[in-house]
C-alpha cells in the first residue's frame, strides 16, 4: 500500500469511527421496525432464519417485505438423509398469504415463527443444485429461535480498517458518496438457538436446540445495482460461529466484512480470499478452499464443501441467489451452513 492510499485509509476509518460514534445502534427502534406505508419498491425489511445441526439436518425461511406490496418467500428445509423440500412460490402480492409468520417477542432475545403451505420435493443435478419436482408434501413447523450471543450491526460493530482500505481503493468521483448512501442499509445478524416442531404429510419430529443464524436487514434493496457477493455461514460443532461475506458493486470493487464469535468474545475478520479466486459458474461451486485472517491476527482455513443449493430469483431474475448448505472443517473443526452466492444477470460484471 503507497503512502497516498495509507493516508487515505487513515482520513476514511477516522470518518467511519466517528460516524459510528454518532449513530449507536437501537436495538428496540431495528426490531420492531415496519416499512412505512408510503414506501416504494426500492425498500425492504427482511427477516432470515437459516438453522443446522452437525447431524445434517438445515432449515431456512425468509420473509421480506417490499415496498409497493411484495413479500419474497424462502422456505427450505434437508433432512440428515439427503431429502429436501423448497417452496415453488418466491414472490407475492401484499394480500397472498405466504404461509410463514416470524414474529418479535422479546428485543434481541427471542423471536417465534409458524409456518404452514405446500413444498415441492427436490432432486439434485450433477452440480448438487436442487430441482424443484411437480411432488408437493405439506409441511408446517412452529417455533422459537433464542438468541446466545449479541446482535452484530454491519455499520457500527465492524472493524473500520478493512471497510477503509477497500473504500480507500476507489477513485471518489462525482457522485461517488451519494451513489454509496443510496445503497447502504440496515443489516445485523445474530446467532442462537432454533427449537421447533416439524410436520411433513403428517409425519412430526421434533428441531431441538439446532445452531442458527438470523438476519434482518431494512433499507434500500436495489438487486439490479448488484455484481454478485458470496456470504458463509460456518456453525462450527465447538460451538463457534464463523461468518464472512463479500459483495461487488459498480462504484465498490469488493467489501469485505465477517467476525468469529466465541464464547463471549467476537473477533471481526481482516481479510480474505477475493471473490475472484471463486470460479465463476453461476451456482455455488462444489468444494473451494479459503483463508480467513482475523482482526487479532488469527488464520482461520476453511475448507467448505457443498450439500445441495437452493435457487432464488428476482425483479424478473435480474438478480439470481444460490442458497447452498454447505459443510466445513476449519482448522480441524467440523461446521455446517450456508454457502450463499450471488450472481447479476449481466455476466460482464462478474469481473468488474
Amino acid at each position: 500500500m503507497g503512502l497516498k492510499t495509507r493516508i487515505k485509509t487513515a482520513i476514511i476509518k477516522k470518518a467511519i469511527d466517528k460516524r459510528k460514534a454518532q449513530h449507536p445502534f437501537d436495538e428496540v427502534y431495528a426490531e420492531t421496525y415496519t416499512l412505512p406505508a408510503d414506501a416504494d419498491s426500492s425498500q425492504n425489511n427482511s427477516f432470515y432464519f437459516s438453522a443446522h445441526n452437525i447431524e445434517g439436518e438445515s432449515l431456512l425461511f425468509r420473509n421480506a417485505y417490499r415496498g409497493g406490496g411484495r413479500t419474497e418467500l424462502w422456505v427450505a428445509y434437508k433432512d440428515k438423509d439427503g431429502n429436501a423440500w423448497v417452496n415453488p412460490k418466491q414472490e407475492y402480492d401484499n394480500h397472498e398469504p405466504t404461509g410463514l409468520t416470524i414474529t418479535c417477542v422479546e428485543p434481541a432475545k427471542i423471536w417465534e415463527f409458524e409456518f404452514d403451505s405446500d413444498l415441492n420435493r427436490v432432486r439434485l443435478d450433477e452440480r448438487r443444485n436442487g430441482i424443484p419436482t411437480d411432488q408437493t408434501d405439506r409441511v408446517k413447523f412452529k417455533g422459537r429461535f433464542t438468541a446466545t450471543a449479541p446482535i452484530f450491526e454491519f455499520s457500527r460493530h465492524f472493524d473500520s480498517l478493512p471497510v477503509a482500505r477497500a473504500l480507500a481503493r476507489e477513485k471518489f468521483e462525482k457522485g461517488f458518496q451519494n451513489n454509496l448512501a443510496a445503497a447502504h442499509q440496515v443489516h445485523y445478524e445474530q446467532s442462537g438457538k432454533l427449537t421447533a416442531e416439524l410436520s411433513i404429510s403428517g409425519q412430526t419430529k421434533t428441531l431441538t436446540d439446532m445452531p442458527t443464524v438470523r438476519d434482518h436487514s431494512f433499507g434500500t434493496r436495489d438487486w439490479a445495482f448488484m455484481d454478485r457477493h458470496v456470504w458463509i455461514i460456518a456453525l462450527m460443532e465447538n460451538g463457534d460461529d464463523l461468518n464472512f461475506n463479500a459483495v461487488r458493486y459498480p462504484i465498490l470493487r469488493e467489501l469485505q466484512t465477517g467476525y468469529l464469535i466465541k464464547g463471549e468474545k467476537r473477533v471481526c475478520t481482516d481479510f480474505y480470499s477475493s471473490m475472484d479466486d471463486y470460479e465463476k459458474t453461476n451456482d455455488v461451486p462444489l468444494a473451494f478452499e479459503t483463508k480467513v485472517t482475523l482482526a487479532d491476527g488469527t488464520v482461520m482455513t476453511v475448507k467448505a464443501e457443498k450439500e445441495m443449493e437452493f435457487q432464488f430469483a428476482f425483479e424478473n431474475r435480474v438478480y439470481q441467489f444460490h442458497e447452498g448448505i454447505g459443510s466445513f472443517d476449519i482448522n480441524g473443526v467440523k461446521a455446517r451452513g450456508i454457502i450463499e452466492f450471488g450472481f447479476n444477470k449481466d455476466e460482464k460484471r462478474w469481473n468488474r
